[in-house]
């Protein structure tokens, strides 16, 4: 007959117990992961714009922090970069905030006491539709090299389906109703009508985006507009090497823009928000609430354990048992108590992530690396609270507990 480990049996003898404390254990797990998907989805959202162009190196103002800045730089630097050796294709992309703003058809009927109706900011990302060089990658954006032709149309865009429901037309499709495309609306006073829809998403300054030709932006925003790019998308020619082309474009245009790789300007983003934000400190220090709760959490049920089987411990000192034997016990409790409340809370993790993605919009997923990550710091916290708790176990002195 095989026999059970004294670890399982000290922390299975009293159900109850058992059980209250794997709530415990998972709640400072859900915690911890709700804290780090907050934090990664501030990330991939903010930079999901970078991630979904289709290009190898960028051209961004000297100036530009973050792509939610908005700095521009002269439209020539993108003209200029044509020059250089190496590059197949440079084309600007706009981004714009003001503006273009959503005039709902329900906010006109629904106008306040004064008449005024109720105004949506809404993104617009602009480029030049180029069937060789689409600005925008298949795999992030699905279907949009078939459907980029409908907006050489005069006054139409794609709109973000992923747009929050304070637009009316995702509001009434999310609800069952019909799809936005087809709908007409009013931007920047002006009739803008929705021909199909891409998948992008919100951000933490964001609400809703739309896609439309360079030539629309113009229309929307005055002829003056398409004089200041916010990024410049380069295609390299095949075999060209990255690193030399970089070279070449830092020596051919002057210091009001930058020219850096796609990655690197998605690390550059990921930095500003990870460091310069209070956003990004604030999911940082709840992640890190996390794990001090599951700390104190373990600590108190590994300690109560301790003291509840004090006297078995102690006569295990008094027939000749080391202390590193009892400490593997311990240990043992902790490790086991680790791996079922981090299987408990990946349970309650998971749907929630999809409650709160459906709700905010916020890119939350559960991915190998970043459950891997809870994993670890709920193996950590536990370990830790173990050997804490070990201290009551090293100075009892069976003659104490049995005088």
């Amino acid at each position: 007959m095989a026999r059970v480990p004294l670890a399982w049996l000290n922390l299975t003898h009293r159900k109850a117990r058992f059980l209250l404390s794997i709530v415990g254990i998972s709640f400072a797990v859900v915690l911890m992961f709700v804290q780090l998907g907050f934090w990664r989805a501030l990330l991939d959202s903010q930079t999901a714009v970078v991630r979904s162009v289709d290009a190898d190196l960028v051209l961004i103002s000297a100036q530009m922090s973050t792509v939610t800045d908005v700095q521009s730089f002269p439209l020539e630097r993108v003209q200029q970069a044509r020059a250089v050796a190496g590059i197949a294709a440079a084309r600007p992309l706009y981004v714009r905030y003001f503006p273009f703003v959503w005039k709902n058809r329900a906010d006109y009927v629904d106008a306040d006491p004064t008449g005024r109706v109720p105004q949506w900011p809404i993104r617009v990302l602009a480029f030049v539709p180029d069937t060789e060089y689409p600005a925008f990658r298949e795999d992030r954006i699905p279907g949009f090299a078939n459907v980029q032709h409908r907006l050489l149309e005069p006054g139409v865009a794609l709109m973000d389906a992923k747009s929050k429901p304070m637009y009316d037309a995702i509001r009434e499709w999310n609800d069952g109703g019909p799809s936005p495309v087809g709908v007409q609306r009013e931007v920047a006073g002006q009739s803008l009508k929705v021909v199909g829809l891409f998948d992008l998403g919100t951000d933490f300054t964001t609400d809703g985006s739309l896609l439309m030709s360079a030539r629309n932006l113009e229309h929307y925003a005055g002829p003056q507009s398409l004089d200041s790019v916010q990024i410049g998308l380069i295609k390299l020619e095949p075999g060209a090497n990255s690193r030399e082309v970089l070279a070449g474009l830092r020596r051919a245009l002057p210091p009001d823009v930058r020219a850096m790789s796609l990655n690197e300007l998605a690390d550059q983003e990921e930095q500003f928000w990870s460091s310069s934000t209070p956003i990004g400190f604030i999911f940082m220090l709840g992640l890190l609430v996390g794990f001090v709760v599951g700390v104190v959490i373990c600590y108190q049920i590994l300690s109560t354990e301790v003291a509840d089987h004090l006297a078995e411990f102690a006569t295990l000192k008094a027939i000749g048992y080391h202390d590193r034997y009892i400490a593997g016990v311990v240990l043992k409790e902790a490790l086991l108590l680790s791996l079922l409340g981090f299987g408990a809370g990946l349970a309650i993790g998971w749907p929630l992530y999809i409650v709160l993605e459906g709700a905010t919009g916020l890119p939350l997923r559960v991915t190998v690396p970043r459950a891997g990550l809870i994993l670890g710091l709920t193996v950590f916290m536990c370990v830790l609270s173990g050997f804490l708790a070990l201290r009551r176990v090293r100075t009892a002195d069976p003659a104490e507990v049995f005088g």
